[in-house]
């Protein structure tokens, strides 16, 4: 096995120190909040009515992400949510 160059970077199993590991899940969370919580305020806010509902996203983008992550092995960090990408033909 080769030496370690950069000590940011992990193997698979290993895990970062307590702080990081809070820094970094505190990022997580953040970054999961524009796709899973903000693209039904919008979608709502833009038609008028309530069409998408934050509650749903949620318990499905969890779900989702308890399936993947189960499928994987736990070896991937994934969250899966919601997202505004469209693609048009």
């Amino acid at each position: 096995m080769s030496e370690k160059t950069n000590n940011l970077q992990l193997d698979v199993k290993e895990k970062p120190p307590l702080l990081n590991w809070i820094l970094l899940s505190l990022q997580h969370v953040l970054a999961m909040f524009g796709g899973t919580i903000l693209v039904p305020i919008v979608v709502n806010t833009t038609l008028g009515a309530e069409v998408l509902s934050i509650p749903m996203a949620l318990i499905t983008s969890g779900i989702g992400t308890l399936i993947y992550l189960a499928v994987t092995g736990y070896r991937s960090p994934v969250f899966l949510g919601s997202s505004f990408v469209n693609t048009f033909q």
